[in-house]
């Protein structure tokens, strides 16, 4: 089966081309504000490299978010028109739960660690934020897609936990003391999503439900956890300085 997946969630977008889940082509860009003007650019040069052709296409995989609201769209909507006009399925990827996956090696590693979080830069003193645990080779999510003020993360951290994300690098010096004391780093942490992870899991997920469920792209709908910044304005939303 061979899978176009797209990234563009984060700072960081990428695209990749993958066969039965092996990796044929990848690659990708820290510069978020140009995720639209790239992306596509991307995908033709990987088809082109490896000769194939956007119809031989058999599955479409984005993520859907949450992160940047202008990068989730440039992803759902590429592979939307991909998936409409060739007929193929479409497969979203929570961004979080892709997080989760590039880093579980690290948490299996650390045995004194029961989750990990995962915490994507949300701006404006915010951060998506989920926690998930691995279980008879299962990853479990503790608490599902959130967005939580930076001052309000001890309520949400009370034990010892694996901490990834742009989040997490975006406001650690402003994390309170007692919610430092919860966090725990690895040296081989990834923080930004990628789009091999993306169609990985969208290989699996539509492996294991493709006789009970449908992927058409009208099904997809992006995981949007705040209100755009200009609804926000417009309700006079404010935010106090960390």
């Amino acid at each position: 089966m061979k899978i176009l997946s797209i990234d563009t969630s984060t700072t960081y977008g990428s695209v990749a081309l993958l066969e039965n889940g092996d990796v044929k082509y990848t690659t990708s860009s820290p510069e978020q504000k140009s995720h639209s003007e790239i992306v596509h650019s991307f995908i033709e040069q990987g088809l082109a490299e490896l000769k194939w052709k956007i119809s031989e296409i058999d599955l479409f995989a984005t993520t859907i978010g949450p992160g940047s609201f202008t990068g989730i769209r440039v992803s759902i909507n590429s592979t939307k028109s991909f998936s409409f006009v060739f007929k193929k399925p479409l497969v979203g990827v929570d961004s979080l739960s892709n997080l989760a996956q590039l880093n579980i090696e690290n948490l299996k590693s650390n045995t004194s660690l029961k989750n990990i979080t995962c915490m994507i830069n949300a701006y404006k003193n915010m951060v998506y934020l989920g926690q998930y645990s691995w279980q008879d080779n299962k990853l479990f999510i503790e608490k599902a897609p959130t967005v939580v003020r930076v001052q309000d993360l001890g309520s949400v951290l009370s034990e010892p936990t694996l901490v990834v994300g742009d989040g997490y690098l975006t406001y650690k010096e402003h994390f309170s003391e007692p919610v430092k004391t919860f966090m725990h780093r690895d040296s081989q942490s990834v923080d930004y999503p990628t789009a091999v992870m993306t169609g990985r899991l969208a290989l699996q997920t539509w492996t294991q439900t493709k006789s009970n469920s449908t992927f058409e792209w009208n099904f997809i709908s992006p995981l949007y956890l705040r209100a755009s910044e200009a609804e926000e304005n417009k309700k006079g939303i404010k935010y106090t300085p960390l």
